[in-house]
């Protein structure tokens, strides 16, 4: 509501200055004892004496005085009394207001009487017809020393702009107060804000009270922006009539909404309400059990109707952990659907959820969850037979869930005969990874047990129940050892007494003759005392004397039948410590030659014996690319002779640069091998393009083209400058997936933007993937510039031929300015007439002045003479 009055002054306060200078009337000497009213217009004849008065006042009121003539001799002696009315100036004021329709506001204007007497004050309203404006009474009494109010109200019935005028009079003071009304009736406020609270899909009703102010009969129509909302469309009211309108509202959804309704009558005049509807959820459908084990999935259908004539879609809401769905369910018209709702819990326990389907033609249906996840059940896995002395495995799986990284804690019952490889798991997002459980015995035909737990707060715990059964030790695992011919070198073998308790063993070696001298062990005595699941540290050497492979035997015993044997088996090689072969060609240019390879330290040649080779390459990241570019075509697998070499076809395919040692092994049948070291480089490829930008300073130009991958699947790949490459060139993207061949390609695009001027830039833009190499130079340069032409102007700036030569004759001239200069000198210092050095004369025998103008400074000199004055400016 928007009011504004302009209070008027308080009547008997201070007011503006009313004081007025006025002048009593001239005084004839000839009235005797009579007083002339002051401001009498009595003409005074010129013979009589005037005295003038003056009066000025300082407020409204009555102010006598005396005036008393006397003569000199004290013979007339005359008095005359005055009384002056001093009337107050009648005040204005201003008030204006506003207020919506129907509403009202009051404005209080106080009379404040300071003064000894008691007033009246009487109010006149004056407005036009039907007015808005009102006054409480029209005259009230305000006693000395204290305060009255009128009360004037503004009350427009609708919409208007009224005026008006209110005047207080005083009748003790005179004073009289005049106050211009202006009332705006604006459009009216909400007649109240209803609050509604309803269920979903119930019925709620609400009346509203309609009165009809009016003196004649009025038909009312209803407007509402209510959802769901029924009620009478029009009624009528006859004059001053009340009627109560039903409004019925069944809300399908819950939540809180705000609306209006409004009620309008045939002259436009409404009102209206504001409407808040609070709705609570509907009562569930049903309730729906769902239980599952942890990190498993269950999975809830739920049917929904359409009975529309039309496809709808309804939002699908729901809340628990653990609940996996669709966001939406649409149905064709007169269908029926299913919403299939998982449930795959991470954590055991019990909780509730619920699930909603929204929709604003159909409405709201709700259904409680009651989830109920359980731990994973143990895991039996089956006993494991084992030997003693070695180890045997089960794998299981842990399966992380979660977006994020999981550190799982491993509990292990049984740590002597069960160990969890890798014993710090570590599950990363969304990842399963396998874990291995080893099982050692140390007992025989003993069942050996355990319970291994992995535990994570969030994702839950696997529980596993492990069993394993020893068995008697039969032949273990084979011992590699090799060495070059002729040369001696040493391992260690290692066993650990798998029992609980100490034990004695026996150790020997067993081989053939002809490895007598080859494998020996070194130790001093062959009986040992091992503590319980202790370790023995039994070494030994091998000496091979020829290309070829040894065989031993260790044997631990502690009875007859608790007897461990381990194979040794030694190989002889040759291994070479330089590079032996050196391999170059550019990327995307192939390699191919015929490599004959002999071997050293071979001597003797069997029929049986035949040729392998094999690849090592040392550095893993580099293994792909051999694998993919380095092919090798063995064309001789036997020998006739030890002096003949193997011959190899070896093709060199790379694709992109790189460059890498690899061992290439040859591996004889009956024994022996031989380790060659290759190196295979492949440098930068030919350029695949050149492309020239062309760009002004500071300022920024681009080429794009596309490329595809050589295969016919997507790539990663990175592109970038090379390090001597300009710092003016950037690429973008710099990586991303290259599209595969036959695509439309990867958009790639080039930008240059130089900064200084100069030399063309230059730089190698390098496009890569695992397994190709795309290389473009990138060449920057400034626009040529093009030195403007003048055009010929528009006025003639050439001098003819004729004025031309008129001009080369005068400066042909030449004059001698020395020898001039030097005669002037000489006769003004000679004291020579004016008339020897003058070319003319000034009249009235007058000093001549000579001005002569040279090349040089602006002085002025006086010389001697007849007061003659020289010029010297210019002179050099």
């Amino acid at each position: 509501m928007d009011q504004s009055a302009q209070s008027g002054a308080a009547l008997g306060g201070k007011k503006e200055d009313t004081r007025k200078s006025a002048s009593t009337p001239k005084v004839g000497g000839s009235h005797k004892g009579g007083a002339q009213q002051a401001g009498s217009s009595n003409n005074i004849e010129s013979n009589v004496n005037a005295l003038e008065l003056s009066v000025n006042p300082a407020k409204p009121a009555t102010y006598p005085c005396f005036v008393i003539l006397k003569s000199l001799d004290r013979t007339d002696i005359r008095l005359y009394e005055f009384k002056v009315n001093a009337i107050p100036q009648k005040i204005k004021a201003q008030l204006e207001f506003k207020v919506p329709a129907r509403g009202q506001v009051t404005q209080e204007i106080p009379i404040v009487n300071n003064s000894q007497k008691e007033w009246t004050v009487t109010a006149t309203l004056e407005q036009q017809k039907g007015g808005n404006f009102s006054l409480a009474r029209g005259q009230i009494t305000v006693k000395k020393g204290t305060t009255e109010n009128f009360m004037l109200t503004f009350k427009p019935a609708w919409v208007c702009n009224t005026t008006g005028m209110l005047t207080l009079n005083n009748k003790n003071t005179g004073e009289v107060y005049e106050y211009e009304l202006k009332g705006v009736g604006e459009e009216p406020l909400a007649e109240d804000h209803i609050v509604l609270n309803c269920k979903a899909r119930e019925t709620t009703k609400y009346y509203f009270e309609i009165k009809n102010p009016t003196d004649k009969a009025q038909n009312y129509t209803v407007w509402t922006d209510l959802q769901n909302a029924v009620g009478k469309k029009e009624f009528s009211l006859k004059p001053k009539e009340t009627y109560k309108y039903e409004l019925a509202i069944t809300p399908l959804l819950g939540g809180v909404y705000t609306a209006s309704i409004t009620f309008q009558d045939n002259e436009e005049r409404f009102m209206w309400w504001t409407v808040e509807v609070r709705t609570d959820s509907p009562k569930p459908e049903a309730v729906i059990d769902l239980k599952a084990v942890i990190r498993k999935a269950t999975t809830a259908e739920i049917s929904l109707n359409n009975p529309l004539n039309e496809p709808i879609t309804f939002e699908v809401f729901y809340s628990g952990d653990g609940l996996i769905g669709d966001g939406s369910l649409s149905l064709e018209p007169k269908s029926i659907g299913t919403y299939a709702l998982i449930y795959s819990p991470l954590k055991p326990g019990t909780a509730e959820g619920t699930i909603g389907f929204l929709n604003e033609r159909v409405g709201e249906f709700w259904y409680d969850l009651r989830l109920a996840a359980d731990e994973n059940p143990v895991q039996n896995l089956d006993t494991l037979a084992c030997e003693l002395g070695k180890v045997a495995t089960h794998w299981v799986s842990l399966e992380n869930p979660t977006g994020a990284e999981m550190v799982i804690d491993v509990k292990n019952s049984n740590p002597t005969n069960f160990e969890v490889i890798p014993d710090k798991v570590i599950l990363n997002a969304y990842e399963t990874q396998k874990v291995a459980i080893q099982y050692s015995p140390s007992n025989l035909d003993l069942v050996e047990s355990g319970n291994i737990v992995f535990d994570n707060a969030q994702i839950g715990k696997w529980e596993f129940n492990v069993a394993g059964k020893g068995l008697l030790p039969t032949i273990m695992e084979p011992q590699p050892i090799s060495t070059a011919v002729g040369n001696n070198t040493s391992s260690m073998l290692t066993f650990k007494n798998p029992f609980r308790e100490a034990s004695t063993v026996n150790v020997h070696l067993e081989q053939d003759e002809n490895s007598s001298k080859i494998f020996s062990l070194l130790l001093k005595r062959n009986k040992f005392n091992i503590g319980p699941l202790a370790i023995l540290q039994i070494p030994y050497s091998f000496s091979p004397q020829t290309m070829t492979e040894s065989k031993a035997t260790i044997v631990i015993s502690m009875s007859k039948q608790l007897v461990w044997r381990y194979p040794l088996r030694g190989i002889a090689e040759s291994a070479s410590t330089a590079i032996d072969y050196h391999f170059k060609t550019r990327a995307r240019k192939p390699l191919e030659e015929t490599i004959e390879i002999a071997l050293p330290g071979f001597e003797q040649v069997t029929a049986l014996d035949s040729f392998r080779y094999e690849i090592n390459v040392q550095n893993p990241q580099y293994k792909g690319f051999i694998e993919r570019s380095v092919f090798f075509e063995q064309k001789t697998e036997t020998l006739k002779s030890a002096r003949e070499p193997l011959v190899f076809l070896m093709r060199f395919e790379p694709l992109r640069s790189f460059k890498t040692a690899m061992e290439f092994v040859v591996y004889k049948s009956s024994g022996g091998r031989w380790k060659f070291n290759m190196v295979f480089e492949a440098v930068d490829p030919e350029v695949d393009d050149v492309i020239v930008i062309q760009s002004p300073l500071q300022k920024t130009s681009s080429v794009s083209f596309k490329l595809t991958n050589h295969l016919k699947a997507y790539a990663e790949f990175n592109a970038f400058f090379t390090a001597d490459s300009a710092a003016e060139f950037i690429v973008y993207p710099k990586s991303g997936l290259l599209e595969p061949y036959g695509k439309d390609g990867t958009n790639f695009i080039v930008s240059f933007t130089p900064t200084e001027y100069g030399k063309a830039k230059i730089g190698r833009l390098i496009i890569q993937t695992e397994e190709m190499q795309w290389t473009y130079e990138i060449r920057g340069s400034h626009p040529h510039y093009k030195i403007p032409e003048v055009g010929g102007g528009r006025i003639q700036n050439k001098l003819s031929k004729e004025v031309t030569e008129v001009i080369k004759q005068k400066h042909g001239e030449k004059k001698n300015f020395l020898r001039e200069n030097l005669k002037t000198s000489k006769y003004a210092q000679g004291g020579m007439s004016q008339k020897e050095y003058s070319p003319s004369r000034l009249a009235g025998g007058g000093p001549s002045v000579a001005n002569i103008s040279t090349r040089g400074g602006n002085n002025r000199s006086r010389i001697g003479g007849a007061g003659a004055t020289r010029d010297l400016s210019n002179e050099r």
